[in-house]
Parts: structure tokens; sequence; C-alpha cells
């Protein structure tokens, strides 16, 4: 068994850190007890967990907000585009973690939901790889079909995960250092919000039209990794050269950024990303907290031969 300590708070406090009530926990995770009781607000409680769940299953149980109208609100829009994932994805198909890839994708989704974001960017969550992306070549749609994924679910949703798989991620993971920076620094961030794709796409700019949506574009990263760091943790993943739980180091300095990041620039999705991300990482075995993988991987001969072509530039 895991122990978890969690601070509890309640309905009118502004420190909502986990905003789902024990019970819904109870309900989600069978096997799941509780070790004390929580009488009143901000009393620690420490929730014992079943053997084989993950501290993201706990995000992913909807926010304590969430009146009945608002969930059954979520099941209709989702009918339509769980019904398209269906469809789309083969079953057994394996994502970087260790849920099947439509499984992660609803993961994200519910995450996104859990930190109150914009249900633009919940949407984007469930489509968040669809074109394949820099880390994840197993599934992919052609670009030809942007037009009918924005159909489905609205030009902004689009717009991030298109962005998502363009993206070149050291850059990405370099612009959220430098605005991380300015931020501390109490600076503006005057340079436009921009990032490069990857390089068998071309290199070519990849440009935020403001603030918010790159700060968008931030959310759904991090929920996408802390959503399946765990699982992917426990095995093997030969595409990335990760030994058992050596997915922990990947880009660990750039999410533990994105996570401060977003505390000091976004409500309400700020504080609860950051929650996260330290409940998370908490469960890191001491024997992996000191490795570090900046830079993924190529995942396609494609992806090689671009980054053997540049890394050839000045030789």
């Amino acid at each position: 068994m895991t122990y978890v300590n969690f601070r509890i708070w309640n309905d009118h406090s502004k420190m909502r850190v986990l905003p789902v009530k024990l019970s819904r926990y109870l309900m989600k995770l069978p096997g799941a007890s509780i070790k004390g009781q929580a009488p009143s607000p901000a009393t620690r409680v420490i929730l014992q967990m079943p053997p084989g769940c993950k501290i993201s299953d706990l995000w992913r149980v909807p926010p304590n907000a969430a009146s009945e109208k608002q969930l059954k609100e979520w099941e209709g829009i989702d009918n339509n585009l769980h019904s398209f994932l269906a469809k789309s994805i083969p079953e057994a198909l394996q994502h970087t973690g260790s849920a099947a890839f439509d499984e992660h994708l609803l993961g994200v989704q519910a995450v996104l939901r859990h930190w109150g974001a914009h249900e633009a960017i919940s949407k984007a969550g469930l489509f968040h790889s669809i074109y394949g992306t820099e880390g994840f070549q197993g599934f992919k749609l052609p670009f030809t079909y942007r037009s009918r994924i924005r159909e489905l679910i609205g030009e902004r949703s689009e717009r991030l995960v298109w962005r998502f798989c363009v993206v070149d991620r050291f850059t990405v993971d370099q612009l959220v250092a430098q605005h991380l920076q300015a931020s501390m620094e109490g600076r503006d961030l005057r340079e436009q919000f921009k990032c490069l794709a990857r390089a068998e796409l071309g290199r070519f700019e990849v440009e935020f039209k403001d603030s918010e949506e790159w700060l968008d574009f931030v959310v759904l990263v991090l929920a996408d990794w802390l959503e399946q760091v765990e699982g992917a943790a426990e095995k093997c993943n030969m595409l990335y050269g990760w030994g058992v739980g050596e997915a922990w180091m990947y880009r660990r300095e750039a999410y533990r950024n994105m996570a401060q990041l977003l505390a000091l620039h976004r409500t309400p999705e700020g504080p609860l990303a950051q929650a996260m991300h330290a409940q998370v990482y908490a469960v890191e075995p001491q024997s992996t907290r000191r490795l570090h993988q900046p830079i993924t991987p190529p995942m396609s001969d494609a992806a090689k031969e671009a980054q053997q072509a540049l890394a050839s530039v000045h030789e």
C-alpha cells in the first residue's frame, strides 16, 4: 500500500488544493481507505492507495464543483468525440504510458477537467496526439484531416492539437524557461511566443497568437505527461532508451518549470497543476531522481536523418 497526504479544503476556501470529495475518491478507487478524519477545513488526511493505483488516478475523477447537470453536459459532448476515437484507434495500440492510447487520451481530458481548464483545452486533451508527435509515432492521422478534426472539436482546440503534434519539444522547453525567468524577475516576456517544428517537418516557426494561447498549450503539455509518467516508468521503452523507472528523467526540469509557470500565471489550473506535479513526482524512487533526459530521441527514420543533418551543418 502507498500512503498519500492530502490537505482538504472547504468549499468556501480560495485555496482548494484538491477539490474532490473523499467519498468520490473511494467510489472511484475500490480498496482505498482513509486514515484519519476530515472534520474541519484544511485538515490533513492520509489516503491509503490500493495496489496498482496511481496518483494520476486521483486526478481523473470529476472536480467537486461539477454539478450533476455539468456531468450530464460533458457526457453528451463526449459521446460523439469518444465514438470517433473508438473507431479510429486500434484498442491494442500502446502509448508511452501503461494504458492503451485511447485510455490515455481519456485520462488527459479528465485531468484537464479536474484542473478546471476551459472545455476547449479539455477537448484538445482528448485529441492531443492525433497527428503523431515528436515523442509518439505509433498511430497518427494525416494532417489532411485537420479540417475534419476542426469541425469535430472546434478551431481553438484543433490549433492546440496541431501545435502539440508538430513542435520540437526542446524549443518549447526553452521558451518555458525564458518565460519563467522573466516572470521571476518581474519582467514581461516581450518576445513573441514562438517555437520551432520538429526537424523532420522542416523546423518552421510555430507561433502562438498570444500569451493566453501559449499558456493553454503549456497546460495541455503538462497534463499529458503527469497523466502517464507513472505508467511509463513501470516498464522499459526501447524507442526512448529507457529501462524500468527511467521515464521519470524525461524533460524533468521542463515539467517542473511548467508547473511553476502555470502557478504564477493561470487560474484555476495553475495551483492544481503544481499540486499534481508535486504529488506525482513525490512517488518517484530515489534511484532515478538524479537522472535527466532533456531531448526527445528520434521516433522515426526520418527524424533520425533530420537530426543527423542538423548535427552535420558545422562539420
